[in-house]
């Protein structure tokens, strides 16, 4: 189905604020210092089964100083550094990340305490630009637009799709490789609904195809809330999502996906997630399950 695809992946590089606090700011009571993760992948078909196991390895390391997070180190899972991110502030209002190895940053601009822009640049040519809409003090609506200036370089899409891995909880990066080598540019708009401090339901728009994603959150601490790099029901919601309800709506018809997270936590905050994704149809089914693991400065 081509709207699940396009409108998952395409939105995947949202990066938003929260709704109450100064943006741009993000100063948590515990601060994370390094991410692991894991993960298990088995499948059955006509013509047999296999499965693999990736074990827990870093993934993210976290350099901060003081109350600010100045660099963030992404990880192979061969424990080699594929990436850093590196930090730039006015004051406490962080203005812009840069990833030099791949010549690859993003500015955001602000309205007094809110963000309302950010923009996207890979080597110096501008790929993505989102702007903010607010009802009240909180993120109403998203308008992306992504040009046509991006590379089709399957190896740089390749590189953006670990980021993404990163930012969103389900990501399917061997999709986004594929659909961004041969998508061309178009637009997209996010709108937001809240329940209190934590965002129950996006809905993404692409011409003719829509997505539907509604959440259920838990009470416990958002270690994300505040961060600029994940997406909006992260950086924006107070508590940790444990379930997610996806409906792609195009043209083909209408399809529905499920996911539900459990935590183990220290206190109010999470120190490790669970989920898992099953597929199935006629004569092919799969399975996987990813684990996250976090630590925090004593």
């Amino acid at each position: 189905m081509k709207g699940k695809t396009l409108l998952a992946l395409a939105c995947a590089s949202v990066m938003l604020l929260a709704a109450c606090n100064k943006d741009g700011v993000y100063n948590p009571s515990k601060k994370i210092s390094r991410v692991y993760a894991a993960s298990t992948y088995s499948y059955t078909s006509s013509y047999g089964s296999d499965s693999e196991a990736t074990p827990k390895h870093l993934t993210e390391f976290w350099h901060w100083d003081g109350n600010k997070l100045i660099s963030l180190d992404y990880y192979t899972s061969n424990g080699a550094i594929d990436e850093t991110y590196n930090f730039t502030y006015d004051g406490k209002q962080l203005t812009r990340i840069d990833c030099y190895a791949y010549n690859y940053y993003v500015e955001f601009t602000y309205d007094g305490s809110k963000l309302s822009k950010y923009d996207v640049y890979e080597a110096g040519a501008l790929v993505r630009s989102l702007t903010c809409t607010y009802d009240g003090g909180k993120l109403a609506k998203v308008d992306i637009m992504t040009t046509n200036k991006g590379t089709k370089n399957e190896k740089t899409i390749a590189r953006e799709a670990n980021i993404m891995g990163l930012i969103m909880p389900c990501f399917d990066k061997e999709a986004y490789v594929k659909n961004v080598a041969t998508k061309a540019a178009q637009n997209i708009t996010i709108n937001y609904t809240w329940d209190g401090k934590n965002i129950s339901q996006q809905e993404q728009i692409a011409g003719a195809e829509r997505a539907v994603y509604k959440y259920t959150y838990d009470e416990n601490t958002n270690p994300y809330q505040g961060f600029l790099l994940e997406d909006a029901t992260l950086f924006s919601s107070k508590n940790n999502i444990i379930s997610q309800v996806a409906t792609y709506t195009d043209p083909d018809g209408t399809e529905t996906d499920q996911v539900s997270y459990s935590y183990t936590y220290d206190g109010k905050w999470p120190t490790m997630r669970t989920y898992t994704r099953t597929y199935n149809e006629e004569n092919y089914s799969s399975s996987s399950t990813y684990q996250t693991y976090w630590e925090y400065e004593d």
